[in-house]
């Protein structure tokens, strides 16, 4: 079975965007963010983890998402899991890339952590 089969995930890489404008301090004013639908592999990454996924699940865990190589997503990205409503998806914030550009089947392999399984807000940098 290819790789690309396994990729059984609708996900969305959600990356933040300035509006052009600033506050009153100075900073950059959230704008609407940049949505990429891909497709994806979502595996825990301990034991503990999945086991809990069995049940309703952790708040916070740590995981893999294996998608096809294409290109690393930018500074402040995260993974949606509802890649038509990201607000209502679970938040997976990328805390680094591994690229697998060799090989038959050349892919990205995204360390996240799960930060909520609730409702979360696509502005501005927490949840």
């Amino acid at each position: 079975m290819s790789l690309a089969a396994r990729l059984i995930h609708s996900l969305a890489i959600v990356t933040p965007r300035s509006d052009g404008t600033a506050d009153e301090y100075n900073h950059p004013a959230a704008g609407a963010p940049l949505v990429e639908p891909v497709t994806g592999l979502v595996q825990p990454r301990k034991a503990r983890d999945i086991a809990l996924s069995m049940q309703q699940g952790a708040e916070l865990a740590d995981y893999r998402i294996y998608m096809l190589d294409r290109p690393e997503p930018g500074t402040g990205a995260w993974i949606s899991d509802s890649p038509d409503d990201i607000e209502a998806g679970r938040r997976y914030d990328i805390v680094g890339v591994e690229p697998h550009r060799y090989g038959r089947t050349p892919h990205l392999e995204i360390n996240a952590r799960l930060v909520t399984s609730t409702q979360v807000s696509s502005v501005g940098g927490g949840s």
